[in-house]
């Protein structure tokens, strides 16, 4: 025998306002009532942005005890990582917003999450490349891979853009110096290029390549001084396989814009700021660089470059902020979210309060035998 059942002809519309309202609130409640969830990693970022802003402060000392004073004009936090606007180490334009963007020790944390984008985990080695152009994401690279427990094997071109580290005797590898000797960093760079067009600085004179020589030669790291291009990527690429051994390199990490790391004009428009990943590049005939011949091996390229586009992906803004954030905090480490416990629980009171809503009108119907309309209607 079937069941009949019975439904209102007409819900009570001052109920349902008053349902409205309570999910409205709840809407509000959910916005509103939010949590902070700590970032993948969080500790690690913590501690690498902490590392990268004591390297900063021990950095900026060095180079005014050297008789180079800051200039917060072009450094307004007095990081000392903004160098000279030109030098006889100078080997490219700059660009000033990008290099004091880079300057907030925090982008370390940023450094962290895309060595763990390209699946690096702590015991992994990386080879890494860098030049004199952006000596504050060269400390933020290093400090992220020791912070994490990574192995660096590092190749560097002396030469500096514009507003790098192009101080004559205070170039990249002096500041590595006054870093590893302070207890701030564990390795040093295991070679030296020139740097410049063809990471041999053909567009500077013979003085400035002496003076490239020269930081290389103070600080006894071997200088690699092939004739060719070519040559340079197959120099580059020995000492990183000699160096890892029988272990594989992980990832390989490009900080600025080397013409052997990169591959030149050509090679800039190929890779996007961020992870690289084999078979997701497209490298056009005739690209040669260490970044395509590790992505031929199936290795991830980090690329450490388009500083002012790559911090926009973390929530970050573009542009250097007039007020210095604190270290260790900010959307590098922690997100907000929605409660789900709120959502949960707005959700029970809206059901209860629809359930509640159509028992009284249902009982009102039966109890009077007809709605407001006319008979209660049946359901099979």
């Amino acid at each position: 025998m079937k069941g009949i059942y019975w439904r209102p002809q007409r819900v009570s519309r001052e109920g349902l306002a008053v349902i409205a309202v309570l999910a409205l609130l709840g809407m509000l409640a959910v916005e509103t009532l939010r949590v902070t969830i700590p970032t993948r990693e969080q500790a690690v970022k913590v501690r690498a942005a902490r590392q990268a802003a004591a390297a900063f402060a021990r950095l900026a000392d060095a180079r005014e005890a050297a008789g180079y004073p800051i200039d917060r004009s072009y450094d307004p936090w007095a990081s000392g990582m903004i160098g000279l606007p030109n030098s006889p180490i100078t080997s490219t334009r700059g660009h000033l917003p990008a290099k004091q963007r880079s300057t907030d020790p925090n982008l370390a944390a940023m450094v962290v999450d895309l060595l763990l984008d390209a699946d690096v985990r702590p015991g992994d080695t990386i080879a890494v490349g860098m030049s004199g152009s952006f000596p504050a994401m060269n400390v933020a690279t290093l400090v992220a891979a020791e912070a994490l427990g990574v192995r660096t094997t590092t190749v560097t071109s002396c030469a500096a853009s514009e507003w790098g580290a192009n101080i004559i005797d205070f170039g990249w590898l002096d500041m590595e110096d006054v870093l590893v000797d302070g207890g701030l960093l564990r390795t040093r760079s295991l070679a030296a290029t020139l740097g410049g067009i063809d990471d041999r600085a053909t567009e500077m004179t013979a003085v400035s390549r002496s003076l490239l020589r020269a930081q290389a030669e103070r600080h006894g790291v071997p200088l690699l001084d092939a004739t060719t291009l070519a040559e340079a990527i197959d120099e580059r690429m020995a000492v990183y396989d000699a160096e890892a051994g029988p272990r594989a390199v992980a990832a390989y990490v490009n900080v600025g814009g080397g013409s052997a790391s990169v591959g030149g004009p050509d090679g800039r428009v190929v890779f996007e700021p961020g992870v690289n990943l084999p078979g997701r590049v497209s490298v056009g005939d005739g690209v040669d660089a260490v970044m395509v011949r590790f992505l031929e091996r199936g290795v991830p390229v980090i690329h450490v470059s388009g500083i002012r586009e790559l911090v926009a992906r973390y929530g970050l803004p573009p542009d250097l902020p007039p007020e210095r954030p604190r270290v260790g905090e900010g959307p590098l480490f922690e997100v907000s979210a929605r409660d789900p416990r709120v959502a949960v629980l707005v959700g029970l009171i809206v059901l209860l309060a629809l359930f509640a809503l159509t028992r009284a009108s249902l009982r009102v119907d039966l109890g009077s035998g007809h709605a407001a309309d006319g008979p209660p209607r049946p359901m099979v």
